[in-house]
């Protein structure tokens, strides 16, 4: 039971509709938000500054220790949401955070990932 009686509101199609879109828009923002946050988690860069958070060395360690299968699935899931992002957004995703921070190789031999340098964008100047 209500504490104070609400007041009746009469249906407004075009302010519902706008709740709706406005809901919506909010929810697509934030999703951007919380990815472009985990991107730089994930890569070890800092987003507000620049440059990484880490030295070369450490990523490859992190990477080293992560299972490589996990940091794969990562990178394939990030590319399909990546795609659905860019659809659904009419590009919205800035273009640093369309690959990785790093230059990536892989052994030859082994298939590890190798850490290479901090891609420009992401450099300090």
């Amino acid at each position: 039971m209500a504490a104070y009686p609400e007041p009746t509101i009469p249906f407004d199609p075009a302010y519902v509709a706008a709740t709706i879109v406005g809901r919506i828009n909010s929810f697509q923002t934030g999703i951007l938000a919380q990815w472009i946050a985990e991107y730089g988690t994930f890569w070890g860069v800092s987003i507000e500054h620049g440059g990484s958070v880490y030295s070369q060395s450490q990523m490859q360690s992190i990477f080293d220790v992560m299972p490589q299968v996990t940091a794969i699935d990562i990178m394939q899931d990030n590319a399909v949401f990546v795609t659905a992002i860019q659809q659904i957004s009419g590009g919205a995703i800035p273009a640093q955070y369309l690959e990785t921070a790093w230059v990536l190789t892989t052994d030859p031999v082994t298939g590890a990932i190798i850490i290479g340098d901090l891609k420009p964008f992401w450099a300090i100047i």
